[in-house]
């Protein structure tokens, strides 16, 4: 099959990741492979050699509307160029926004649109586009859930078309960075700093730590708007000294395999790749269960702790578990490295190819 992948970027991030992850395996298996992004910026994922990465260099702020549509048809028309000279079986779109611009791209192509959510729909922001995203689901041929919940705000006819397909992690990228648990030390966070991902419990959960574990060091991996504001919040925590803000990481397997603990602090998710990286790493994992995707990783007491969201006293009485009971941590350690068998790229890729190929061959 020709296989067109088609985002805004191939920066940092949850989806961008599982292109990347996607566009190896079917590379791999001898179909041919093509990344369309907006803009003009080179991957932050490795892409294999012979994966073609076309920047279309149209990622702009719109000031009117009327110059929004006019970059609206600009992309249409670029996109639709690449689909007719590469001849694309199948494109796979991971928004409303590149849905929509997909659909009209391919409009008298013999070319199949796949559309996928990849947050929590029921909470999704008061966009253009998202005020629109049921309808422009509907126009896909086909449709990739994460998860069952996620399914559930769409429409029946669009359910019954589409798939439920999770996230998936290359084992082979943890093994190698595999660890002992007596090295690994300390606690550590992974992702964009931003109101929803709630790091500001994080930091009252790990301040109530620090009273009776004032050894403890708190990672935090990622960038976002928030980071002024939070490392504040840290300072007025008397945090100064516990916590450290690395940024954006780009080793950020590695430093999943050094560290004990993982805490994730968010108040939705559409699937949380950094939860299933972390487990996946062998971390002791604690995560709010919110809407979706921990209560589908984490069966709680066995390979993890799940919480309440906002609930970060209940957090930092975990943390304070696994911290004094290292069997403990160690055993959900052991179990939650399990996930590199349920969620092996290698397995969902192909569950997700073979619905590609139906999809196409309709």
């Amino acid at each position: 099959m020709n296989i067109c992948f088609f985002n805004s970027s191939m920066r940092s991030g949850g989806a961008e990741r599982i292109i990347s992850l996607l566009s190896e395996l079917y590379a791999k298996n001898g179909d041919h492979v093509i990344i369309v992004t907006y803009d003009d910026q080179d991957s932050f994922y490795p892409l294999r050699s012979g994966i073609n990465h076309i920047r279309l260099g149209l990622l702009r702020n719109s000031s009117t509307k009327l110059q929004a549509v006019h970059y609206s048809w600009k992309r249409i028309f670029r996109l639709r160029q690449v689909l007719k000279m590469k001849r694309i079986d199948v494109l796979l779109t991971f928004n409303s926004n590149t849905e929509f611009i997909g659909y009209v791209a391919k409009i008298g192509l013999n070319c199949k649109l796949i559309g996928a959510e990849r947050a929590n729909p029921f909470l999704s922001s008061n966009t253009f586009w998202n005020r629109y995203k049921k309808r422009i689901a509907n126009l896909c041929d086909g449709f990739i859930f994460q998860t069952k919940g996620a399914s559930e705000y769409f429409s029946k006819s669009l359910q019954m078309k589409g798939y439920i397909i999770p996230n998936g992690i290359n084992p082979n990228d943890f093994k190698k960075y595999e660890r002992e648990w007596k090295t690994r030390t300390n606690l550590c966070a992974v992702g964009r700093l931003i109101e929803s991902k709630c790091f500001d419990d994080l930091l009252r959960a790990v301040a109530i730590v620090h009273r009776s574990h004032p050894n403890i060091k708190l990672d935090v991996f990622g960038d976002g708007p928030n980071r002024t504001e939070l490392k504040l919040l840290a300072s007025e925590l008397g945090l100064d000294d516990c916590v450290i803000f690395h940024g954006q990481c780009g080793t950020v397997l590695e430093e999943y395999a050094s560290h004990k603990i993982f805490i994730m602090t968010s108040q939705q998710e559409g699937f949380p790749n950094v939860l299933l990286e972390a487990m996946a790493s062998g971390c002791a994992c604690i995560s709010t269960n919110c809407d979706f995707g921990p209560s589908e990783l984490i069966n709680d007491g066995v390979n993890g702790f799940l919480v309440p969201v906002h609930d970060y006293k209940l957090i930092a009485e975990k943390v304070c578990t696994l911290i004094e009971d290292d069997e403990l941590a160690e055993s959900f350690s052991v179990e939650a490295k399990k996930v590199r068998v349920t969620h092996d790229i290698n397995s969902i890729g192909m569950v997700l190819y073979r619905y590609l190929q139906d999809v196409v061959n309709k």
